[in-house]
């Protein structure tokens, strides 16, 4: 007995077209590149705040009742989660095979979340040139 896989509900997909890798790979390769971008500027912040206070600087962070003290060097965060990222995404789809609504969703999400970092790296180091 031969099972038919339209009848189980799997559809076959088609071939990516030559225009659809062409458009993956362009915007994967623009991803990445703005992820190094915002990392790279992330950096530039730390190095800024690194030169302006004295390293042994600390801001307080309370959570559930309990204080710490977060030093200078947290500002390092994120930097090395974008450069992670960054690391990782290389081999992540290297042919270019991205569906038109994942190429979308790519760049919407990676633009709210680099706009996130760059607010956060921002904000914390306002308040390290504060405490100083």
């Amino acid at each position: 007995m031969k099972i038919n896989d339209a009848s189980n509900g799997a559809s076959e997909k088609d071939p990516p077209t030559p225009e659809e890798i062409r458009l993956g790979t362009r915007t994967h390769v623009l991803v990445r590149r703005i992820t190094l971008a915002c990392t790279l500027v992330l950096v530039a912040i730390v190095a800024f705040v690194a030169t302006q206070v004295p390293l042994t600087t600390t801001v307080a962070y309370n959570r559930l009742g309990s204080e710490f003290r977060l030093p200078v060097f947290a500002l390092l965060v994120l930097p090395v989660l974008l450069f992670s990222i960054w690391i990782r995404g290389r081999d992540l789809k290297k042919n270019g095979e991205i569906d038109t609504k994942e190429r979308h969703m790519l760049v919407i999400f990676s633009s709210i979340f680099m706009t996130f970092c760059l607010v956060a790296q921002i904000v914390f180091a306002s308040t390290f040139l504060d405490a100083s």
